[in-house]
C-alpha cells in the first residue's frame, strides 16, 4: 500500500479468530436480475440465473425464497416497471438496505446479482484501490442515477453485519 508516497504495511486479519454463524436464525435472500431490455448493453440470461439460483438456494440451503417476508426479488421484467421491484439504483440499495436490517447472530443472508458490472475511477475521499478503479454493479438506470460503487456495496451489506451473520 503507499500513503502519502511512502510504502506502508499493513497487516489483515486471517479471520480465524471472526465468529461463524451457526445459520440457525433466519434465512433471508435478495436476488437482482437485469437483462437491460431494449438497450445496446442488453443481456439475454439473468432472469434465468435468477429462477435458477432462487431454486438451488431453496432445494439445496432451504432458504424459504417464496416467503415475501425474507425473500426478495428485483428484476427487470417489464410488469416490474414502476414498482419496488424494478432494479433501479434506488431500490437496489432499498432491497441491500432491507436484507441486512434486523440481522443477528445465526442468521444467514444470500446476495445475488446477475446483470452489468463495471468500474469507475476511485475518488476521494475513499481512494483504496490499488489501480485507481472502483468495481461497480450496473443498475437498470445507471444512465441517470449512476452505477453502485463497491465501497458502499460494502457499507450497506458487510460492514453494518454483527458478527455471527453468514452473508
Amino acid at each position: 500500500l503507499k500513503s502519502n508516497g511512502a510504502e506502508t504495511e499493513r497487516e489483515l486479519p486471517d479471520g480465524t479468530e471472526m465468529p461463524r454463524s451457526k445459520c440457525d436464525g433466519t434465512k433471508k435472500s435478495l436476488f437482482i436480475g437485469i437483462n437491460y431490455y431494449g438497450s445496446q448493453a442488453e443481456l439475454r440470461g439473468c432472469l434465468n440465473d435468477v429462477k435458477n439460483i432462487k431454486e438451488f438456494v431453496k432445494d439445496t440451503f432451504e432458504f424459504p425464497v417464496e416467503d415475501e417476508e425474507v425473500s426478495m426479488t428485483l428484476t427487470d421484467d417489464p410488469s416490474n416497471k414502476g414498482t419496488s421491484n424494478y432494479p433501479t439504483k434506488d431500490n437496489i440499495v432499498a432491497a441491500m438496505k432491507w436484507l441486512v436490517k434486523d440481522a443477528k447472530e445465526g442468521d444467514s443472508l444470500f446476495f445475488h446479482y446477475s446483470g452489468h458490472g463495471g468500474t469507475q475511477e476511485d475518488v476521494s475521499p475513499d481512494t483504496d484501490e490499488v489501480d485507481q478503479q472502483d468495481e461497480t454493479l450496473v443498475p437498470v438506470d445507471y444512465q441517470t442515477a449512476g452505477q453502485l460503487v463497491d465501497d458502499d456495496i460494502h457499507a450497506i451489506l458487510v460492514a453494518s453485519l454483527p458478527a455471527g451473520v453468514r452473508l
